[in-house]
Protein backbone atom coordinates (compact mmCIF):
# COMPACT_ATOMS: atom_id res chain seq x y z
CA UNK A 1 0.00 0.00 0.00
CA UNK A 2 2.43 2.51 -1.61
CA UNK A 3 0.02 5.67 -0.57
CA UNK A 4 0.14 4.78 2.97
CA UNK A 5 4.25 5.34 3.00
CA UNK A 6 3.94 8.85 1.18
CA UNK A 7 1.23 9.99 3.66
CA UNK A 8 3.56 8.98 6.40
CA UNK A 9 6.68 10.66 5.00
CA UNK A 10 4.43 13.71 4.38
CA UNK A 11 3.36 13.64 8.32
CA UNK A 12 6.44 12.97 9.21
CA UNK A 13 7.97 15.70 7.72
CA UNK A 14 4.87 18.20 8.85
CA UNK A 15 6.41 19.87 11.23
CA UNK A 16 9.02 21.95 8.03
CA UNK A 17 5.25 22.38 6.79
CA UNK A 18 2.42 22.86 9.20
CA UNK A 19 4.40 22.96 12.29
CA UNK A 20 4.32 19.29 14.45
CA UNK A 21 0.73 18.62 15.69
CA UNK A 22 2.30 16.14 18.60
CA UNK A 23 4.91 18.23 19.81
CA UNK A 24 3.87 20.57 23.20
CA UNK A 25 6.42 22.58 26.06
CA UNK A 26 3.79 21.29 28.84
CA UNK A 27 4.94 18.16 30.94
CA UNK A 28 4.42 14.50 29.72
CA UNK A 29 1.33 14.09 31.96
CA UNK A 30 -0.75 16.57 31.28
CA UNK A 31 -3.48 15.31 28.66
CA UNK A 32 -4.90 17.51 25.75
CA UNK A 33 -7.80 19.77 25.64
CA UNK A 34 -10.69 18.38 24.98
CA UNK A 35 -12.20 17.51 21.33
CA UNK A 36 -14.97 19.45 20.32
CA UNK A 37 -16.35 16.90 18.08
CA UNK A 38 -18.86 18.93 16.71
CA UNK A 39 -16.66 21.27 15.20
CA UNK A 40 -14.74 18.51 13.72
CA UNK A 41 -16.96 16.78 11.69
CA UNK A 42 -17.72 19.06 8.92
CA UNK A 43 -13.31 18.38 8.61
CA UNK A 44 -13.22 15.58 8.59
CA UNK A 45 -16.52 14.58 6.15
CA UNK A 46 -14.35 17.30 3.96
CA UNK A 47 -11.12 14.64 3.86
CA UNK A 48 -13.47 11.77 3.91
CA UNK A 49 -15.17 12.82 1.31
CA UNK A 50 -12.05 13.37 -1.18
CA UNK A 51 -11.92 9.82 -1.76
CA UNK A 52 -13.36 8.64 -5.23
CA UNK A 53 -16.02 5.79 -3.41
CA UNK A 54 -17.38 5.86 -7.00
CA UNK A 55 -14.79 5.08 -8.83
CA UNK A 56 -13.97 2.48 -6.32
CA UNK A 57 -17.03 0.77 -6.18
CA UNK A 58 -16.90 0.75 -9.69
CA UNK A 59 -12.74 -1.06 -9.67
CA UNK A 60 -14.21 -3.43 -7.35
CA UNK A 61 -17.18 -4.41 -9.88
CA UNK A 62 -14.57 -4.77 -12.33
CA UNK A 63 -12.88 -7.16 -10.53
CA UNK A 64 -15.69 -8.95 -9.31
CA UNK A 65 -16.15 -10.21 -13.18
CA UNK A 66 -13.00 -10.63 -14.08
CA UNK A 67 -10.31 -11.41 -10.92
CA UNK A 68 -10.69 -14.85 -9.29
CA UNK A 69 -8.27 -14.02 -6.73
CA UNK A 70 -10.52 -10.65 -5.32
CA UNK A 71 -13.58 -12.93 -5.97
CA UNK A 72 -12.32 -15.82 -3.45
CA UNK A 73 -11.61 -12.98 -1.20
CA UNK A 74 -14.57 -11.34 -1.14
CA UNK A 75 -16.37 -15.05 -1.16
CA UNK A 76 -14.69 -15.63 1.63
CA UNK A 77 -15.99 -12.59 3.75
CA UNK A 78 -19.47 -13.39 3.08
CA UNK A 79 -19.03 -16.91 4.40
CA UNK A 80 -19.80 -18.07 8.02
CA UNK A 81 -16.04 -18.29 9.32
CA UNK A 82 -15.70 -14.75 8.65
CA UNK A 83 -18.42 -13.48 9.59
CA UNK A 84 -18.89 -15.08 13.08
CA UNK A 85 -14.49 -13.84 13.32
CA UNK A 86 -15.86 -10.39 12.73
CA UNK A 87 -19.18 -10.67 15.14
CA UNK A 88 -16.55 -12.16 17.93
CA UNK A 89 -14.65 -9.02 17.22
CA UNK A 90 -17.11 -6.80 17.84
CA UNK A 91 -18.51 -8.32 20.89
CA UNK A 92 -15.32 -8.37 22.53
CA UNK A 93 -15.12 -5.63 25.62
CA UNK A 94 -11.56 -4.30 23.94
CA UNK A 95 -13.02 -3.66 20.41
CA UNK A 96 -16.22 -1.68 22.05
CA UNK A 97 -13.29 0.42 24.28
CA UNK A 98 -11.27 0.93 21.14
CA UNK A 99 -14.42 1.75 18.89
CA UNK A 100 -16.01 4.11 21.74
CA UNK A 101 -12.64 6.16 23.01
CA UNK A 102 -11.79 6.56 19.09
CA UNK A 103 -15.49 7.41 18.41
CA UNK A 104 -15.63 10.28 21.00
CA UNK A 105 -13.07 12.09 19.31
CA UNK A 106 -15.75 12.09 16.00
CA UNK A 107 -13.74 9.69 14.53
CA UNK A 108 -16.64 7.24 12.43
CA UNK A 109 -15.43 3.88 13.15
CA UNK A 110 -18.84 2.07 13.34
CA UNK A 111 -20.11 4.19 10.00
CA UNK A 112 -16.81 3.19 8.13
CA UNK A 113 -17.02 -0.85 9.49
CA UNK A 114 -20.66 -1.01 8.46
CA UNK A 115 -20.43 0.47 5.36
CA UNK A 116 -18.32 -1.97 4.13
CA UNK A 117 -19.84 -5.14 5.94
CA UNK A 118 -23.04 -3.86 3.92
CA UNK A 119 -21.13 -3.69 0.70
CA UNK A 120 -19.30 -7.20 1.18
CA UNK A 121 -22.42 -8.76 1.98
CA UNK A 122 -24.60 -7.76 -0.46
CA UNK A 123 -22.79 -7.68 -3.65
CA UNK A 124 -22.81 -10.28 -6.51
CA UNK A 125 -19.73 -12.13 -7.24
CA UNK A 126 -19.42 -13.52 -10.58
CA UNK A 127 -18.49 -17.24 -11.25
CA UNK A 128 -14.80 -18.12 -10.47
CA UNK A 129 -13.62 -20.03 -13.46
CA UNK A 130 -10.36 -20.56 -11.61
CA UNK A 131 -11.30 -22.58 -8.44
CA UNK A 132 -7.55 -22.97 -7.31
CA UNK A 133 -7.42 -19.06 -7.22
CA UNK A 134 -6.30 -18.13 -3.81
CA UNK A 135 -7.51 -15.28 -1.94
CA UNK A 136 -5.85 -12.30 -3.14
CA UNK A 137 -6.67 -8.39 -3.06
CA UNK A 138 -3.45 -7.05 -4.45
CA UNK A 139 -4.50 -6.22 -7.83
CA UNK A 140 -7.60 -4.26 -6.73
CA UNK A 141 -5.55 -2.27 -4.38
CA UNK A 142 -2.83 -1.32 -6.81
CA UNK A 143 -5.92 0.28 -8.66
CA UNK A 144 -7.35 1.46 -5.79
CA UNK A 145 -3.93 3.39 -5.18
CA UNK A 146 -4.16 4.79 -8.35
CA UNK A 147 -7.59 6.58 -7.80
CA UNK A 148 -6.90 8.49 -4.55
CA UNK A 149 -5.65 11.82 -4.44
CA UNK A 150 -2.99 11.35 -1.76
CA UNK A 151 -1.37 14.53 -2.44
CA UNK A 152 -4.75 16.87 -2.98
CA UNK A 153 -6.06 15.15 0.40
CA UNK A 154 -2.76 15.93 2.15
CA UNK A 155 -2.94 19.56 1.24
CA UNK A 156 -6.32 19.94 2.14
CA UNK A 157 -5.22 18.00 6.03
CA UNK A 158 -2.42 20.98 6.11
CA UNK A 159 -5.52 23.63 5.32
CA UNK A 160 -7.57 21.87 8.10
CA UNK A 161 -5.00 21.75 10.41
CA UNK A 162 -3.92 25.29 10.34
CA UNK A 163 -7.57 26.91 10.38
CA UNK A 164 -9.28 24.54 12.80
CA UNK A 165 -7.22 24.12 16.36
CA UNK A 166 -9.40 20.72 16.85
CA UNK A 167 -7.10 19.23 14.04
CA UNK A 168 -4.00 19.63 16.10
CA UNK A 169 -6.13 18.48 19.72
CA UNK A 170 -7.51 15.58 17.63
CA UNK A 171 -3.58 14.23 16.88
CA UNK A 172 -2.34 15.00 20.52
CA UNK A 173 -5.40 12.92 22.21
CA UNK A 174 -4.66 10.17 19.59
CA UNK A 175 -0.91 10.54 20.65
CA UNK A 176 -1.36 9.58 24.18
CA UNK A 177 -0.52 6.41 25.68
CA UNK A 178 -4.38 5.98 27.47
CA UNK A 179 -5.22 5.94 23.28
CA UNK A 180 -2.06 3.32 22.89
CA UNK A 181 -3.34 1.55 25.55
CA UNK A 182 -6.51 1.04 23.97
CA UNK A 183 -5.63 -0.03 20.89
CA UNK A 184 -2.88 -2.36 21.91
CA UNK A 185 -5.40 -4.28 24.21
CA UNK A 186 -7.49 -4.79 21.35
CA UNK A 187 -5.00 -5.73 19.14
CA UNK A 188 -3.57 -8.32 21.76
CA UNK A 189 -6.92 -10.17 20.62
CA UNK A 190 -6.69 -13.75 19.04
CA UNK A 191 -9.37 -12.65 16.51
CA UNK A 192 -7.66 -9.47 15.86
CA UNK A 193 -5.19 -11.08 15.15
CA UNK A 194 -6.10 -14.14 13.33
CA UNK A 195 -8.30 -11.35 11.38
CA UNK A 196 -5.33 -8.88 10.53
CA UNK A 197 -3.50 -12.50 9.18
CA UNK A 198 -6.21 -13.20 7.17
CA UNK A 199 -6.03 -9.78 5.19
CA UNK A 200 -2.13 -9.83 4.76
CA UNK A 201 -2.24 -13.23 3.28
CA UNK A 202 -4.44 -11.87 0.76
CA UNK A 203 -2.31 -9.01 0.05
CA UNK A 204 -3.56 -6.23 2.41
CA UNK A 205 -1.08 -6.00 4.77
CA UNK A 206 -2.67 -3.94 7.61
CA UNK A 207 0.45 -4.32 10.06
CA UNK A 208 2.28 -1.88 7.86
CA UNK A 209 -0.11 0.89 8.21
CA UNK A 210 0.16 -0.14 12.26
CA UNK A 211 3.68 0.47 12.49
CA UNK A 212 3.46 3.93 10.13
CA UNK A 213 1.02 5.03 13.05
CA UNK A 214 3.23 4.06 15.65
CA UNK A 215 5.75 6.09 13.84
CA UNK A 216 3.61 9.03 13.29
CA UNK A 217 2.01 9.38 16.61
CA UNK A 218 5.32 8.83 18.46
CA UNK A 219 5.36 5.57 19.58
CA UNK A 220 7.90 3.78 18.36
CA UNK A 221 8.32 0.40 16.80
CA UNK A 222 4.95 -1.52 16.50
CA UNK A 223 5.63 -4.97 18.34
CA UNK A 224 2.94 -7.64 18.12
Amino acid sequence: MKWLFIICSYLLSGAAVFGSPLETTEGPDTKAPEVDVELLKTDLLDILNMIPRDKITAIAMKHLKDDDGFKQAVKYMTEPEWVKLVEDVKAKPEWVALKNHFSSFGLPIDTLINCLDSFVQNITIGPIEDKNAKRNLTKFIEEVEGVIPVTEILVKFNEKMQKNPNMQVLLQKLAEPESKNILENALKLPEVRKMLDELKEMGMNLYDFLSLLYIFLGWGELKL
